[in-house]
């Protein structure tokens, strides 16, 4: 269920990029005849709102899905923004609908954050085609300068956990704050945790590059750009570059695992440990 669930989080995310989609527009004529030389090809505008109906339609007929086939199998949905893990009983259907909704915006959240970190590690000049369409799609947000992208999802997710977890505490899906900087302390640890899902991201671009290093794989602009963004974001270990040969990826690899592992167990442990005391 687990991995169906990834699947329909990862087809919505396809129907929301079709529903945003970007300025380029492609022409309907041909140009290889002389009457499309003469005049204006047609251009092509695609129904966006259809995508965003069947994001809609996704989003409010899985649960239903997931109501029957999960009370079958005795399943509760799971959802974890890092430090805790909230349960949604599948024999709800109302807990189904609410956990279909906060599973998709969880994910297309992890998703712009990631787009917030390749905008910001790339230079402002760079004007290859996937990072300019990373940058559409974060719209006025990919005109800030770099050290807003990064902070801007930490910011907004702590902000939203604030806010949210009174509601949640009342739904009976996690124990209620003891006080008001215990929740502020909850949200600064959640938001901390956002760190925990750049090792997908971190993990996919450095397989590539060690791909495209030693496997030539297209000059499609893609490949340029996840290539370019693995070296950027190995560059403290450039030294581990030696002629041909290039251990940056692997020990990137090990490195991020690692790192995650040890930042998994320590703001699980931090979160059960508060409220810290407070000044």
């Amino acid at each position: 269920m687990a991995l169906i669930d990834l699947l329909l989080n990862l087809a919505g995310l396809i129907f929301w990029h079709g529903w945003r989609g970007t300025k380029a527009e492609s022409p309907t004529g041909s140009a290889l005849t002389l009457a499309s030389n003469l005049k204006p090809a047609e251009i092509q505008r695609p129904r966006r709102w259809l995508h965003l109906v069947t994001l809609l339609g996704l989003l409010l007929f899985r649960p239903i899905f997931y109501w029957h086939l999960g009370s079958a199998l005795d399943w509760s949905a799971s959802w974890s923004p890092g430090p805790v893990i909230l349960l949604f009983r599948s024999d709800f259907l109302s807990r189904m609908l609410l956990y279909s909704f906060v599973s998709f915006f969880w994910t297309l959240f992890v998703w712009h954050t990631w787009f917030c970190l390749l905008s910001a590690i790339h230079s402002r000049r760079d004007a290859n085609p996937i990072l300019q369409g990373v940058r559409e799609q974060l719209g006025w947000i990919g005109r800030w300068p770099g050290v807003f992208q990064l902070i801007l999802p930490f910011l907004v997710l702590g902000l939203v956990w604030y806010w949210t977890v009174p509601s949640l505490a009342s739904a009976g899906l996690m124990p209620a704050p003891r006080t008001g900087p215990h929740l502020v302390q909850q949200s600064l640890l959640v938001a901390a945790s956002l760190l925990l899902t750049f090792r997908w991201l971190f993990s996919a671009v450095f397989v590539i590059q060690l791909l495209n290093t030693y496997v030539y794989l297209g000059s499609h602009p893609v490949w340029e750009f996840l290539h370019r963004s693995g070296r950027l974001l190995l560059w403290p270990l450039n030294w581990l570059r030696i002629g041909k040969l290039d251990f940056a990826p692997v020990a990137g690899l090990v490195l991020v695992w690692w790192l995650a592992f040890l930042g998994e167990r320590s703001v699980r442990h931090a979160f059960q440990s508060i409220p810290f005391p407070w000044p």
